[in-house]
């Protein structure tokens, strides 16, 4: 039979975004602390999405209601989730802040697609993947091209299925 795939949870789906581009939740609004008391632990930028309240992301891409008991999870996809990756403001927030970090970061076009697909994909973009980027980018590239190139590689299968 093989592996069985399974697409990240919305707790993955949030920090993996928040890794790679930007924070989806600043480490403000964390809900609930266990490293507490902990004497070692070095703190992230930002606050792991299992860690905060349930808000409209995290619903749309499929994490239950933390009153209710719940032993498993739909991975398949939803009009819902579809909707909040496409139209929804957090998301698309996270993207245009990330967008203009790689922007002052990376100031070679090639090098900017090169380093999101190995961090996204662990791989390096194919040549028709590259030549697309660099043309949605443009001579001098903008937030929002870049965003829409980031936008394009973290809703490929490739990234949000766990094989």
């Amino acid at each position: 039979k093989g592996m069985h795939r399974r697409r990240l949870s919305a707790e993955q789906f949030a920090d993996a975004v928040s890794t790679i581009v930007a924070p989806v939740y600043p480490d403000t609004v964390r809900q609930y602390n266990p490293f507490k008391n902990a004497t070692t632990f070095e703190p992230l930028h930002y606050s792991r999405a299992s860690l905060v309240r349930n808000d409209v992301f995290l619903t749309a891409l499929g994490r239950p209601n933390r009153e209710n008991v719940s032993t498993s999870r739909s991975s398949q996809a939803s009009l819902l989730q579809a909707l909040e990756l496409t139209n929804g403001t957090t998301f698309n927030t996270v993207l245009y802040a990330g967008a203009n970090k790689w922007k002052e970061e990376y100031k070679n076009n090639e090098q900017l697609v090169n380093e999101l697909y190995k961090i996204c994909l662990g791989r390096f973009p194919r040549e028709a993947e590259l030549r697309n980027a660099l043309r949605e980018l443009g001579a001098s590239p903008n937030a929002e091209s870049i965003q829409d190139i980031m936008w394009s590689v973290l809703l490929l299968p490739e990234f949000q299925l766990i094989y």
